[in-house]
């Protein structure tokens, strides 16, 4: 699970307590810790272990961050160990834009590493065995028709699959 919303980290605080700002995404992407040492085994009832890799300490922009070579090679690492990685990504209205900036970024670059990594990026995005959106609304008017809205979006926008939906508090 990664805390990727760098606006808001409320899924650390919820897992971990308010105030807890550990070593993450950040600090592994950066180079600044290994993603070993960076996640944490958090005990489920359920399920075992959550394995949590939270936003991180490191200073960053979130497009340089996201558009680095060693982000991409973080998630290259990520994608090996594990089976199944949620990201928990920014409010709908920011979300279209960063999963369609691979393609605005292609367009310009044609050669070279950025064109390199915006390619692999976009491979990943648009394959549905390995990314879909998975979109989660509380049960109200308002974030009940921005969901069907960001949903429209993604379709139309992105080359990203929907997954699923739900209302907060449904289960899986």
């Amino acid at each position: 699970l990664i805390d990727a919303n760098f606006g808001n980290q409320q899924l650390t605080a919820l897992l971990l307590g308010d105030g807890v700002t550990p070593t993450g995404l950040t600090d592994v992407g950066t180079g600044g810790s290994t993603l070993a040492k960076a996640v944490i085994d958090i005990p489920h009832e359920g399920t075992g272990l959550i394995h949590l890799l939270a936003r991180g300490t490191a200073p960053v922009q979130a497009p340089d961050f996201f558009a680095s070579p060693s982000t991409a090679k973080l998630f290259k690492d990520v994608k090996a160990k594990y089976d199944l990685v949620l990201v928990d990504a920014t409010a709908t209205g920011h979300i279209v834009g960063q999963l369609a900036a691979t393609d605005a970024i292609n367009e310009l670059v044609k050669v070279g590493a950025v064109s390199e990594q915006t390619a692999w990026m976009r491979e990943m995005l648009a394959d549905p065995a390995v990314t879909g959106a998975a979109i989660v609304a509380t049960p109200e008017e308002m974030p009940g028709n921005e969901t069907l809205e960001l949903a429209d979006r993604l379709a139309t926008e992105t080359t990203v699959d929907r997954s699923w939906s739900c209302r907060a508090g449904c289960s899986v």
